[in-house]
């Protein structure tokens, strides 16, 4: 029988039982959510945040989730870790058009990401969405530009298991 013992505290060697060891780069992505997740479902994981009133920080967790921006769109999307704004194009692909519920709306030159929910306008330019956003504030459901946000360096990207 093997037995493995994975340190998570800075380490980066797997040990087996049998003496042999693996080492692994720090920077693979250990974790990755391989479940569908329907665009409701996240509607609904989204809304949670908002009705608890979710503080933001860089450091506290709620319900196994980092609670910034980022910790914000994994929860939503069900992944297994909390991703940073950097790493999120790992589990999603940028789209060009038909932006949908559960999209998230990422910029990495900014370090911020939000999640669209629905249009508000014909013209498909407002729209109401998710986010934590910084310290003092909570979850919060608002409206905003998308143009505005293209022109500050955001994009669109699609989960890759969503339904």
């Amino acid at each position: 029988m093997f037995k493995i013992l994975i340190s998570f505290l800075m380490s980066t060697t797997f040990l087996l039982a049998m003496g042999s060891e693996l080492n692994i780069d720090t920077n693979t992505t250990l974790f990755n959510s391989t479940l569908a997740i329907s665009k409701s479902t996240v509607h609904d994981r989204m809304q949670h945040w908002v009705d608890a009133a979710v503080p933001y920080s860089q450091s506290a967790y709620y319900e196994g989730y980092r609670t910034d921006c980022s910790g914000y769109v994994s929860m939503g999307w069900q992944l297994s870790t909390s991703y940073w704004t950097g790493s999120l194009t790992e589990v999603c692909h940028k789209i060009t058009s038909g932006i949908a519920m559960g999209d998230a709306i990422l910029c990495q030159t900014c370090g911020h990401v939000i999640m669209f929910d629905k249009w508000t306008d014909s013209n498909h330019d407002y729209f109401m969405a998710y986010q934590e956003q910084q310290t003092g504030t909570t979850a919060m459901y608002y409206k905003t530009q998308l143009s505005k946000l293209y022109n500050e360096g955001y994009f669109a990207c699609r989960y890759n298991n969503i339904s």
